[in-house]
């Protein structure tokens, strides 16, 4: 006669239990994966969608909502503290009527281009941003000493020398000078925006007039 062991029926049931749970748990960390992934594609098309709402098309800069919804206060007061640089192409509207507006915007993204790529301090945030048709501002925090405007005057002076030292080539083929003016001005926290990019445009005609003198 055979005997039946107790012992033996409850470890296969204990076996059987613990792989339902291992199953159920695979199950679960496959959905968790799942999950995640679903997450990740929701957040890039979140940062995709930011990008599309905050980048000027044309120059691939920042635009004006970007600037006031993410750089400034709901009083439209600057944040933090650094300096502001008005730029303005030189004789844009002479680039356009003589050669189009398709040239216009190949000139437009070319300034762009050196803009974001200016040759500055590594310790220096840099934001540039389109603020309309040809006028463009760089933003840049970390910097508030006189020291400090003298080495972003002279960078911004350099790039402009060496920008009218060549000519850029457009898509099509055509061979282009072009240049830019600029203006200055430090901002304080809670200094309004629209006060400081006054004093920085008033600097930047100032200097367009002495660049119109030396040519």
């Amino acid at each position: 006669m055979s005997t039946l062991d107790l012992s033996e029926i409850e470890d296969e049931n204990g076996f059987e239990e613990k792989d339902e749970k291992l199953t159920l748990a695979n199950k679960l960390l496959n959905s968790l994966g799942e999950f995640a992934e679903e997450k990740r594609k929701l957040r890039k098309k979140i940062f995709d969608l930011q990008y599309d709402l905050y980048k000027d098309e044309l120059t691939g800069c920042f635009n004006r909502k970007w600037l006031h919804q993410n750089y400034l206060s709901g009083k439209q007061t600057f944040q933090n503290s650094g300096y502001i640089v008005i730029v303005d192409l030189d004789n844009f509207k002479a680039i356009n009527d003589t050669y189009g507006h398709i040239i216009g915007d190949d000139a437009l993204r070319f300034i762009s281009s050196q803009l974001m790529h200016l040759d500055i301090n590594k310790d220096y945030k840099r934001q540039v941003v389109r603020l309309g048709g040809d006028e463009f501002c760089i933003l840049l925090e970390g910097c508030n000493s006189d020291s400090c405007f003298l080495d972003i005057s002279k960078k911004i002076k350099s790039l402009r020398d060496k920008i009218l030292q060549k000519y850029f080539v457009t898509d099509d083929g055509c061979l282009i000078r072009v240049g830019f003016s600029y203006g200055i001005t430090i901002f304080k926290e809670n200094n309004l925006f629209e006060e400081a990019v006054a004093i920085a445009d008033k600097n930047m005609y100032e200097n367009k007039i002495l660049n119109k003198k030396s040519l």
